[in-house]
C-alpha cells in the first residue's frame, strides 16, 4: 500500500461519505425498517465501515 497525504485521505473519505449518504437515503425510501433515520453512533460507524461503494 502506498502512502497518501492527509488532504488525499480526507478527499477520499468525503467522497465515500457522500456516496454512503446517497446509498442510505435511497434505500431508506425503499426499506425504511432496514435503513432508519436515526441510530446510535456505533451503529452508524458499523454501517459506514461495511458500506460497499459498488452497490
Amino acid at each position: 500500500m502506498t502512502q497518501m497525504t492527509l488532504d488525499t485521505f480526507l478527499k477520499q473519505e468525503r467522497e465515500r461519505l457522500i456516496k454512503f449518504e446517497i446509498y442510505w437515503r435511497k434505500n431508506q425510501q425503499e426499506e425504511p425498517e432496514c435503513f432508519p433515520e436515526s441510530m446510535l453512533p456505533g451503529d452508524w460507524d458499523e454501517n459506514y465501515n461495511i458500506f460497499d461503494e459498488s452497490e
